[in-house]
């Protein structure tokens, strides 16, 4: 069984629950790959940022986020977005 961990991205336009293996994240001190099983982690998430993730099916994806504020507790993660904006899915 793969391990995953589960993405859930709360906005003023609704609610969407991703299962993904990885996600990278900019913040205000860096960019961050989020697993698995990662420490706790609340951080903001930087104006205007891409954030790239991997589906468990091998899909890749983006958004691109207004900015927001990141939890990370192991393999639950709440992003809370003022507007994310899909990009296409990557093949990959």
């Amino acid at each position: 069984m793969i391990e995953a961990l589960n993405l859930q991205l709360i906005s003023s336009v609704g609610n969407q629950t991703l299962r993904l293996l990885w996600f990278e994240v900019t913040t205000p001190t860096g960019e961050f790959v989020i697993g698995p099983g990662h420490q706790p982690l609340v951080s903001l998430v930087s104006p205007q940022s891409k954030l790239l993730y991997k589906k468990t099916d091998g899909t890749m994806g983006m958004f691109v986020v207004c900015g927001g504020v990141l939890h990370v507790e192991h393999n639950e993660v709440t992003l809370l977005l003022d507007s994310p904006i899909e990009a296409e899915d990557k093949q990959g």
